[in-house]
């Protein structure tokens, strides 16, 4: 297979490979929303998806990841960075027929309840992981052009009958709040630039404020504002950023 150019972008094809699955019960659940959900969407997504499996009689336990990938308990797993838009759920189901019957079930159920999504359900593999069995990495300088290209490229792809399923690892732009802070007023109350995003990481993100021992390991304890107030400008507006004296005002 050959690199693919135009207009600025190149696109390299991986090498195909295909490798057999292994006879263990678990199927690997892997549901990414877009980029630029939060963490409460992916929640609200699993918790239909675990709804489906308590219904289901192949299905025996299983175990949901969100914002995370699942531990490492199976060596040829591919472990991604994590991510709030990116959930993984570990299904064990109840015996090899009921593992190849509830994965077409599950499958069929996922892409009609969650269209925009990218999803896949697959056995634990042989072998070292591979990911998609086939992928294209666009590169070039400029982000728009890639942008079209990338799409095209999924057009062409898409128009072959044994093509299914093509998406984008990163595509859509991603949304950002930016604090264009007033830089004559914060000086008059005394702070200073990264005052102001200290105290807006620890509200969005968190601070650790402690730590607790637990047998063997230390365990943080993480202090950050309501779930309501980190997801909502009008919260983040209103945040009270502590200002020298003893005083509070309003970001």
């Amino acid at each position: 297979m050959r690199a693919l150019r135009s207009r600025g972008a190149r696109a390299f094809p991986s090498q195909p490979a295909v490798l057999s699955a292994s006879d263990r019960f678990e199927l690997i659940v892997d549901f990414q929303l877009p980029r630029s959900s939060s963490i409460f969407a992916s929640e609200d997504a699993v918790e239909r998806i675990e709804d489906w499996l308590a219904e289901n009689e192949d299905v025996d336990h299983w175990t949901s990841y969100i914002g995370r990938n699942v531990i490492r308990f199976y060596l040829p797993l591919a472990i991604q960075p994590s991510s709030d838009h990116q959930s993984q759920i570990v299904v064990m189901a109840r015996g090899v027929e009921e593992r190849l019957r509830l994965e077409a079930e599950l499958d069929a159920f996922l892409v009609d309840s969650f269209p925009e999504a990218v999803l896949r359900v697959s056995p634990l593999g042989m072998g070292p992981p591979i990911g998609w069995p086939l992928q294209y990495r666009v590169s070039g300088p400029d982000i728009e052009t890639l942008r079209g290209e990338a799409m095209r490229l999924a057009e062409v792809v898409a128009s072959h009958p044994g093509a299914r399923r093509v998406h984008f690892d990163w595509i859509e732009p991603a949304r950002q709040l930016r604090v264009d802070v007033d830089q004559d007023q914060a000086r008059r109350l005394g702070l200073s630039s990264q005052q102001l995003s200290d105290v807006l990481n620890a509200a969005v993100s968190g601070s650790t404020v402690t730590r607790l021992r637990d047998d063997i390991y230390l365990v943080d304890v993480v202090a950050r504002a309501h779930s309501e107030d980190r997801v909502s400008l009008d919260g983040i507006s209103t945040l009270q950023v502590p200002v020298p004296g003893g005083r509070t005002v309003a970001l």
